[in-house]
């Protein structure tokens, strides 16, 4: 009984995290519409300067691999749909520029909510309802070249580390 209700917990703890995205997030290229993959963050901890055995400075890193990411735009204004999961609203998610390095990106601030961020919001976004719960929507100003992340900014962080689930697009 006890194993039993052990493996129940075990398999909430770890489908919970593969839940905690949207429903169904596309991106039009030529003229149709591809889903955006999600990917979750992986951290580094970088560690920092040490005095007497006390360790200071620790220095955290979330970044996802490669140089770029595999879903290329073909414009500067790119066409979104979304339809949100049950508890969540357009507003929760948001656009997050990434840097780059040589062979990854890393998000400018290891804490999601320190970033700059453009919300999806009427003043940055047109935005159209497509039947019940799905929404689309495109930048009213063309974004610079790059590597994006569109992200729900209210999720909880998912592991040890914790890291975030992103939708990571690229503009050319």
């Amino acid at each position: 009984m006890q194993s039993d209700m052990t493996r129940k917990t075990f398999l909430l703890l770890f489908i919970l995290p593969i839940l905690a995205k949207a429903q169904t997030v596309e991106i039009e290229v030529a003229d149709r519409f591809v889903t955006l993959g999600a990917e979750q963050t992986q951290t580094e901890i970088k560690p920092g300067w040490k005095i007497v055995d006390i360790q200071l400075k620790n220095k955290a890193i979330r970044y996802l691999s490669g140089r770029m990411a595999r879903q290329l735009t073909d414009d500067q204004m790119p066409i979104f749909r979304l339809t949100p999961a049950s508890g969540e609203t357009l507003t929760d998610y948001a656009i997050i520029r990434l840097r780059q390095k040589r062979q990854y990106r890393i998000l400018p601030n290891p804490i999601l909510r320190l970033n700059h961020y453009q919300r999806i919001e009427p003043q940055y976004f047109s935005i159209k309802a497509i039947g019940d719960a799905t929404f689309e929507f495109h930048p009213l100003s063309a974004l610079e070249r790059g590597s994006y992340i569109l992200v729900n900014i209210a999720q909880r962080p998912t592991g040890e580390l914790e890291d975030y689930i992103v939708y990571p697009f690229q503009v050319p």
